[in-house]
């Protein structure tokens, strides 16, 4: 994939299509193996379009029932999967519609995910898994989690789930020690 060669750079390829808008919106959008890359990451989906006026790159799939082509976020080898990407490459701030984090031994799903500097994510009815199943034997489910510093995990109101049942008890606050997987 081509990487930018100065600040502030986009690169961009797909194997289908590129359509510009330029009267109303300023807009391209890719369809087909869509990549985006900048020096704040890389984009990839089935359609990636670019909103020149706004520093926004969205990205989802070319139709809702292509599985394989669900956008993927890479920065600094970390990568985050989600049904639906916004990302601002200016602020390199985003949002996310349901999104699955890789951390050490697990994963992270939640819906209402944002992304708000490098080193913070936010999810809402989050669940956290070191069982690698899609739909996993046992979690933990809470309300919110955060992310910080690619190795620390906050959560409220959270519940031990086995096979989907609930445990009883419901943790106010609490904190797991982790660290994002580096993909080489």
């Amino acid at each position: 994939a081509p990487t930018p060669e100065q600040e502030g750079q986009i690169n961009f390829q797909s194997s289908d299509s590129l359509v510009f808008v330029l009267d109303t919106s300023r807009t391209a959008t890719l369809y087909g193996s869509a990549s985006v890359s900048h020096s704040a990451g890389q984009l990839k989906a089935g359609k990636v379009s670019l909103n020149l006026d706004q520093n926004l790159v969205s990205a989802d799939t070319q139709t809702p029932e292509d599985t394989l082509s669900k956008p993927v976020l890479i920065r600094d080898n970390d990568e985050v999967r989600s049904n639906r990407i916004d990302f601002n490459y200016e602020t390199e701030k985003g949002r996310f519609e349901v999104a699955r984090v890789s951390v050490q031994d697990g994963n992270i799903t939640g819906t209402r995910v944002k992304k708000t500097g490098p080193n913070v994510i936010f999810l809402e009815d989050a669940i956290y898994s070191t069982c690698t199943l899609d739909h996993p034997h046992y979690y933990i489910k809470a309300d919110r989690m955060k992310v910080v510093d690619e190795e620390k995990v906050f959560f409220e109101r959270a519940r031990l789930f086995l096979l989907d049942i609930p445990y009883p008890l419901v943790f106010p606050f609490g904190y797991l020690p982790g660290k994002f997987d580096r993909k080489q």
